[in-house]
């Protein structure tokens, strides 16, 4: 009887403890993992312009799902359906990540020529050759 009483406490112990230091590196990372998929590397417009959006919408279905007030509060019976979670993840609304220009293909294009998005940079070079 004693020995039922002992498991069933440590099995209500181990079912409210958090994830340790290591499995909240892996969750973040496995975050991180996932916005990158999403929004491409961190150097690239796309990334800049949406990782905080997408990281914040993230985290907050993350901690929704498993009841957390923050990542650190995810408990350690979770960790496995947490990161399958994140694998599987999609954000509500559609990204609309900024179009680089068309002609140079480095900044993001702003002006819309009826052909396609250009920067500032090339708007004014064509302006100037076909002035």
């Amino acid at each position: 009887m004693q020995i039922h009483y002992l498991k069933a406490t440590v099995e209500n112990y181990r079912n409210r403890m958090p994830i340790s230091k290591q499995e909240r590196k892996v969750v973040r990372q496995q975050g991180k993992m996932k916005v990158i998929s999403l929004l491409g590397e961190p150097h690239t417009e796309s990334y800049k312009a949406g990782y905080k959006r997408i990281f914040n919408d993230l985290y907050s279905d993350v901690k929704g799902r498993f009841l957390a007030g923050t990542l650190d509060e995810i408990l350690e019976i979770h960790f496995t359906d947490a990161i399958h979670f994140i694998n599987d993840w999609h954000p509500k609304e559609p990204l609309k990540l900024p179009q680089t220009c068309f002609l140079c293909e480095l900044q993001p294009g702003t002006i819309d020529t009826g052909e396609g998005i250009i920067c500032e940079n090339c708007e004014q070079i064509l302006g100037e050759l076909f002035q």
